[in-house]
């Protein structure tokens, strides 16, 4: 998927470099944003996600550019854009990068039309064109591969249950059993993604063909997990090495492991139990309009121009939801990566790269980021921080760095 993302880049900045018209490139990239969601998805998931994602990122930039030149009207659209989002990624469990990159164009845009005067109408539509190249992209694969994720999948699921099961029963099979349920539970979800809308329709009689053949092979490699889990319950019970308590747990956990093949909740079931109060997404959509808040009206009593930079770290910590010692950690650990990202910005900018140079800097950026968005958020702050810098700024690099270095380094405290 990195390698993908990274090509879908590489061909769109390139095609508008090429004509001498390297700050489309960079405004397309704002659309291009959308690449980055659901890359391993099925087709169909795929194409909901990432093309509900481009919408979303040019009703954004529409958001930033009718505010107008007004901060306090920024920030009241920031607040309000940054709670939804969290709340909407957490709720329909989007996944990495979820809300930040809806909360950061908004400020982004804003920032490119009213303090770097470009025309709100090319950025509105090359905005609609890197989406529209987003979507493309994402889907290519299934012109050759039309079932290449749930295969992915199930052949992930039937290895983990193999491990499982040829393992010996005891403490260290436990994470073997973690991992196989797991594993389980993807394949049942990829493939109930991967179903066409319309089953019985004449054009659905192959692909449901393969998918039903791939649900054989997940029901098989649970049978094979079933059985496991029954060895595992005979060794602790007659082997005395789990008491009433730990054992009734291991119950749960055979039971929960039926539970795998429920596949994907419906989005109207996802967003109903995520609006009865006081469940979590509701949790991190408040801590997100309260963090917003404070960064957004500190930043107006310092006279600070960047409100969409303040206000969309203070949200980067929360909008993707957790504990409270879990926010806590991550808000120390994407401090670090943002520092370190705005002194990478600063040594792109002393290094006056050429149009070309930037097209290789920021495909290589993409790729960082699509690395380590999923698992290590924190690094990909890193990367994230000077491809947003690079991009709000239009390509104008500036020639002293340190006053926007100063700037963001203020904001992000």
């Amino acid at each position: 998927p990195a390698t993908k993302v990274a090509i879908i880049q590489l061909i769109t900045l390139s095609a508008f470099t090429a004509f001498g018209r390297f700050d489309l490139a960079l405004l397309a990239s704002l659309g291009l944003f959308a690449v980055l969601y659901a890359p391993d998805a099925p087709y169909r998931r795929r194409l909901i996600v990432v093309s509900t994602v481009a919408l979303a990122l040019f009703v954004c930039a529409l958001l930033g550019i009718a505010v107008g030149g007004s901060s306090p009207l920024l920030l009241v659209a920031v607040i309000v854009l940054s709670s939804a989002a969290s709340f909407a990624c957490t709720a329909l469990l989007v996944g990495p990068p979820a809300a930040y990159f809806l909360m950061l164009g908004c400020g982004v845009v804003n920032y490119m039309v009213y303090q770097h005067d470009m025309p709100a109408s090319h950025v509105l539509l090359m905005t609609l064109v890197g989406g529209a190249v987003a979507v493309v992209g994402t889907m290519a694969e299934l012109a050759t591969q039309p079932h290449l994720p749930e295969k992915k999948a199930v052949s992930a699921a039937i290895a983990a249950v193999d491990t499982y099961a040829e393992s010996a029963p005891g403490e260290s099979a436990r994470p073997l059993q973690r991992k196989a349920s797991a594993a389980l539970h993807s394949a049942w979800t990829a493939l109930d993604d991967a179903a066409p809308l319309f089953p019985r329709g004449p054009w659905a009689g192959r692909r449901m063909t393969t998918l039903n053949a791939l649900r054989d092979d997940v029901e098989s490699a649970e049978y094979r997990f079933n059985v496991r889990l029954g060895d595992a319950a005979a060794h602790y019970f007659t082997g005395n090495r789990l008491n009433s308590d730990a054992s009734s747990g291991l119950f749960d956990r055979m039971v929960g492991s039926a539970g795998a093949s429920s596949g994907r909740p419906k989005a109207r079931v996802l967003l109903s139990h995520a609006l009865s109060w006081p469940s979590e997404n509701l949790v991190t959509a408040s801590r997100v309009a309260v963090a917003t808040i404070i960064a957004g009206l500190v930043t107006l009593a310092l006279n600070g121009e960047h409100i969409y930079w303040s206000t969309a770290f203070a949200a980067v910590a929360l909008h993707m939801g957790g504990a409270r010692i879990i926010q806590s950690y991550r808000a120390v650990n994407r401090l670090a990566g943002t520092v370190l990202g705005i002194g990478l910005f600063t040594l792109i900018v002393w290094a006056s790269p050429s149009p070309w140079s930037l097209v290789v800097i920021l495909v290589s950026l993409q790729l960082l980021v699509e690395l380590f968005v999923a698992k290590q958020y924190a690094l990909a702050t890193l990367f994230i921080t000077p491809l947003a810098l690079l991009i709000s700024v239009g390509g104008q690099i500036p020639d002293d760095p340190w006053p926007i270095m100063a700037e963001r380094l203020l904001d992000t405290v």
